[in-house]
């Protein structure tokens, strides 16, 4: 079994999550399916980024997250990047692991993009410029627009 770590991202323990409820460290997932999660969104890097796109045709952000939850583990997440965060559950700083989903807040309003955790210092996600690729947190440009962390229960 893989020995999951905290992810170690002070701005992550400045900025909270703004939710109505909070529920520490859930987590349903197995390790296993974690590894799933990861191993099917590496599947479609490179996938060309499409508004509505759900499918290898094309993605958007919320399109990629919703389908490799339901492909990988069949967690079924509403379509837009507000409702995914409406179903999520905020994970504790300490406690982040991969196959945890990222919020940012792109256009400095509301939130308005998503990512799938992968390790310490990347994430995964569908960049309007580029499609399906991997970035970094390090990155000054995600690093400054990083929302919160929240987890599929």
């Amino acid at each position: 079994m893989r020995r999951y770590w905290p992810l170690p991202i002070a701005f992550i323990l400045l900025i909270g999550c703004s939710a109505p409820a909070y529920h520490p460290n859930t987590d349903l997932l197995t390790p296993a399916q974690r590894d799933q999660l990861i191993t099917t969104a590496r599947s479609y890097l490179g996938t060309p980024y499409k508004y509505g796109g759900q499918s290898v045709d094309g993605f958007d952000c919320s399109g990629l997250i919703r389908t490799v939850f339901r492909e990988a583990v069949g967690v079924k997440l509403p379509r837009t990047v507000r409702g995914i965060y409406k179903s999520t559950v905020e994970v504790s700083p300490g406690s982040v692991f991969p196959g945890d989903i990222v919020f940012f807040r792109i256009n400095g309003g509301d939130i308005d993009h998503v990512g799938l955790i992968l390790d310490k210092h990347r994430f995964l996600h569908a960049a309007e410029s580029s499609g399906v690729v991997i970035s970094n947190f390090d990155d000054d440009y995600y690093r400054h627009r990083i929302f919160c962390v929240r987890r599929a229960n």
